[in-house]
């Protein structure tokens, strides 16, 4: 068989129709594998969280950010699925269920909770900031403060000295 070697043309057509699709929303996996992944996802979190009312938009890019920064992030929730179940789980039942887990596994559940309540996924040079004003840290003070940096009024309104 001849060694492969594509034109420009053809490698920038290629690269342009997958630009395209993704573009247009085509998945990059399978139905069935996203859909076993954001259930195992939204499962786990509900249970970590408690709170059954999270956005699906935050939660896939909140996924994502996990599964680009971590290319094991799918094997480790579904084990850790496994570990806690469906329903609320308690600090010390966690404590308790995660003490004979990989220990990757057992840090599962922190990274989770700090991409829920702070908006970023991953440590270091990987993180990825998914999100702010929807970030659960904010979203439970949302009814008394407002999210910092932001300015509400017109610009320098923040600047005239009290009276």
């Amino acid at each position: 068989m001849p060694p492969l070697s594509p034109s420009r043309r053809q490698v920038l057509s290629g690269i342009s129709a997958l630009a395209a699709g993704v573009a247009l929303g085509a998945p990059l996996l399978p139905r069935a594998a996203q859909a076993a992944g954001t259930d195992d996802f939204l499962a786990v979190s509900r249970s970590l969280v408690g709170n059954h009312a999270l956005k699906p938009e935050f939660a896939a890019a909140l996924q994502a950010a996990f599964a680009k920064t971590d290319p094991g992030f799918g094997d480790k929730l579904k084990t850790l699925r496994g570990l806690i179940g469906d329903g609320p789980v308690t600090g010390e039942a966690l404590k308790a269920r995660l003490s004979d887990a990989p220990p990757e596994v057992a840090a599962l559940p922190q990274a989770l909770l700090t991409g829920w309540y702070l908006g970023i996924a991953g440590s270091g040079e990987q993180a990825v900031c998914v999100a702010y004003v929807d970030a659960l840290s904010n979203v439970e003070v949302a009814d008394v403060l407002r999210p910092p940096s932001y300015a509400y009024g017109a610009y320098g309104s923040w600047a005239n000295p009290p009276v």
